[in-house]
C-alpha cells in the first residue's frame, strides 16, 4: 500500500510535487514503515510497536519542527496499531485505519489495502445471473465470531448445496479445513464470490478485511455485524466512519458510503450470545425485498 502510494505520487501530474518547500502543502516522507518492519523481523504478526525509527529520520527532516508537524505525511501499510509507536504518535499519517482522532479532517489518512488476488470483471447484467445465495470462505483460527457463522452456513449448505459455498481456508490449524480450502485457487474463490448475491464479512484481525473490499469488488454485497457503536469490528470499536477509507464528508455529501454498500445485521452482545446471531444470518438475509438492495 505505501508503495504503491509513493508510486502514484511520483507519477503525478506536474504541480503535485513542488521544488520550493515553501509552496508545499505537505511534506511527503519517503520512508516505507511497514516493509521496514517487515524486514526486521519477517516471521512475526505484530511486528515493531516499540520500534522507534524516527529517532533516525528526524535529523533527515530537514522542515521538520513543532509548526510543520502536521503537514508531515508518514506512510504505513499496516493497521494503525501495528505501526511504530512514534509513527502513531504522529499528527498525520497514512495507514489502514482506524484513525484515532475525532473530526474529519484530523489523524490517519486511511487508504484501502491493495488487491492483488484476480477478480472477474463486472458485466452490465451480472446481477441478473447470479445463481448462488450466498459465498463464505473464512480462516477459523482462533478468531472470534468466525467459527459459529460459518458452522451455521456450513449447515445450510449441506440442506441447499446448489445455493451455498461455503469453506474453512487454510489457516495454522489445516487439519481442521475442508479439502476445498487447498483445491481452489484464489480465482477460482473470486468467481464464486461473483456468483453470489450476499457475501458475509466476519472481523478478523484489524478493523477493515481484505474479505470487505473483495466483495464490493466481485459484485457481491457483504453482510457485517453490526456491534452497538456503530463498529463491524467489536463491541463499541471503532466506527466504519474510522475504519474505512474515503469516508470524510465534504459539504455534508461521503465520498464513500459504506453502510450502503453493505447488509448490516445488528448484534447485543449484552442480550443475545453470537451463535443466536449466526443462527438468525440467513432467515434474515431471506426476509430482504429486492427493492432493499437495489437502494
Amino acid at each position: 500500500g505505501e508503495a504503491t502510494f509513493l508510486a502514484k505520487l511520483l507519477d503525478a501530474p506536474v504541480g503535485v510535487i513542488v521544488d520550493d518547500p515553501a509552496e508545499a502543502t505537505f511534506f511527503v516522507v519517503p520512508f516505507l514503515s511497514s516493509t521496514w518492519c517487515f524486514l526486521g523481523a519477517p516471521k512475526c504478526w505484530v511486528r515493531c510497536g516499540g520500534q522507534r525509527p524516527l529517532n533516525v529520520l528526524r535529523p533527515l527532516l530537514r522542515y521538520y519542527n513543532a509548526s510543520t508537524a502536521h503537514r508531515h505525511l508518514f506512510l504505513g501499510s499496516d493497521s494503525t496499531g501495528d505501526l511504530p509507536t512514534d509513527l502513531q504518535m504522529q499528527p498525520t499519517m497514512l495507514s489502514y485505519g482506524p484513525n484515532p482522532c475525532d473530526g474529519d479532517d484530523a489523524g490517519h489518512v486511511i487508504m484501502p489495502a491493495p488487491v492483488t488476488d484476480e477478480l472477474p470483471l463486472l458485466g452490465p447484467r451480472e446481477f441478473l445471473s447470479k445463481d448462488l445465495f450466498a459465498f463464505a470462505a473464512d480462516g477459523i483460527g482462533g478468531r472470534p465470531f468466525r467459527l459459529e457463522a460459518i458452522g451455521e452456513l456450513e449447515r445450510w449448505q449441506q440442506r441447499f448445496p446448489h445455493l451455498f459455498v461455503v469453506a474453512r481456508r487454510a489457516t495454522q490449524e489445516q487439519g481442521r479445513a475442508g479439502p476445498d480450502a487447498f483445491r481452489r485457487s484464489s480465482a477460482e474463490w473470486a468467481h464464486e464470490m461473483r456468483r453470489a448475491v450476499f457475501c458475509p464479512v466476519l472481523p478478523g484481525d484489524n478493523t477493515f478485511r481484505m474479505r470487505l473490499f473483495h466483495a464490493v469488488l466481485a459484485g457481491c454485497v457483504p453482510v457485517v455485524i453490526l456491534f452497538p457503536g456503530g463498529s463491524w469490528y467489536r463491541n463499541h470499536g471503532p466506527s466504519v466512519e474510522r475504519s474505512l477509507p474515503f469516508t470524510v464528508r465534504h459539504h455534508g455529501r461521503q465520498f464513500v458510503n459504506w453502510r450502503g454498500l453493505a447488509v448490516e445485521l445488528p448484534h447485543y452482545p449484552e442480550e443475545e450470545s453470537f451463535g443466536a446471531w449466526a443462527k438468525r444470518l440467513v432467515p434474515s438475509l431471506l426476509q430482504l425485498e429486492a427493492s432493499e438492495l437495489q437502494e
